[in-house]
């Protein structure tokens, strides 16, 4: 949020248009054996383009209203592993989105890892959000790319408990060559502070054993969305997709964070053919996994999500 808050980038659950009170926003779960059966994929064969980014913005309104609060850090990746950290602080914004207007809303940032954007105002638009063609929006997860040049990937979780988790993954150009090279990574949790019993930030790093586990349950709900040719369109992912058979590829690293989240990306993307990087996060009671797929020039091309209930090896392909 510190680098694309003039796009709003945090959302998350996907909501058809609802208007979910506080509460409902709190409890809201998806539907069991989800993929494949709800309108969320009947959507993609009935809505529009146009009516996608309404309903996603709609979303965005419901899941980011919130006074957030919450702490970063930033580590260099460098010889296959995140150093130590080499900045920390804390964080603190307000979005607001007022009912009586549905088309806008107001930014805040009173504490920001980025200091350049520290104290600003900026006001939110559904038009200025319906013309990005870089974010990408499903169920619990939201994320955005920036010039394909000197990409900086921005994932964010959000959770039903009013929690927020943010990976913020750097790419830089290779000298000549039309590769780009991972070079550090901003890791963010938020909690909104009108929530009295809000969920402590974890500061522990996620035990790889929960982290490699996944592939081996099965979802209780998966969605994906393609961005190709400047359109989006909701769609049903693959198996192999929605149980990330691929997720620890030989071509990707393991990097475990802390607040239960962690991606597993190339060293290197831009090469001759479409690469696949994936961020999740692991509780001891569910997670979550986002994959995202770069064209050969570093523009999102396709992006798929599972989420998982009981977690710890409780649910296993069925």
């Amino acid at each position: 949020m510190d680098y694309a808050m003039n796009l709003c980038f945090v959302s998350g659950t996907f909501v058809h248009s609802l208007k979910y009170s506080d509460t409902e926003r709190c409890t809201y779960q998806p539907m069991p054996q989800w993929r494949g059966t709800t309108a969320a994929l009947k959507a993609a064969n009935v809505l529009t383009h146009e009516e996608i980014q309404r309903e996603q913005w709609d979303s965005v309104r419901v899941v980011l209203d919130g006074d957030w609060v919450g702490t970063y850090e930033k580590r260099d990746f460098k010889q296959g592993r995140l150093e130590e950290p080499k900045d920390r602080g804390d964080l603190h914004y307000i979005i607001k989105f007022p009912e009586e207007t549905p088309d806008s809303g107001t930014w805040e940032g009173r504490k920001t890892a980025n200091k350049e954007f520290q104290g600003r105002f900026k006001n939110l638009t559904y038009e200025k959000f319906k013309n990005d063609e870089t974010a990408y929006f499903l169920p619990g997860v939201v994320g955005h790319s920036t010039s394909p040049r000197n990409p900086i990937l921005e994932v964010n979780f959000v959770t039903t408990d009013f929690s927020r988790r943010m990976i913020l993954a750097f790419y830089e150009p290779l000298p000549d060559k039309p590769k780009r090279r991972l070079t550090e990574f901003h890791i963010c949790s938020y909690r909104d502070d009108r929530i009295p019993d809000k969920v402590p930030i974890d500061e522990s790093i996620t035990p790889i054993n929960r982290i490699k586990e996944i592939p081996s349950l099965e979802p209780t709900s998966s969605m994906a969305l393609t961005l190709r040719g400047g359109e989006k369109k909701y769609y049903e992912p693959t198996d192999e997709d929605a149980h990330f058979n691929n997720m620890f590829g030989a071509d990707r690293t393991l990097l475990p964070m802390r607040d239960s989240m962690f991606a597993c990306v190339p060293e290197v993307i831009g090469e001759s053919s479409e690469s696949e990087l994936f961020f999740g996060m692991s509780t001891s009671s569910g997670a979550q996994v986002f994959g995202l797929r770069l064209d050969s020039e570093g523009i999102p091309c396709d992006c798929f999500t599972s989420i998982y209930g009981n977690h710890n090896g409780n649910t296993g392909k069925k």
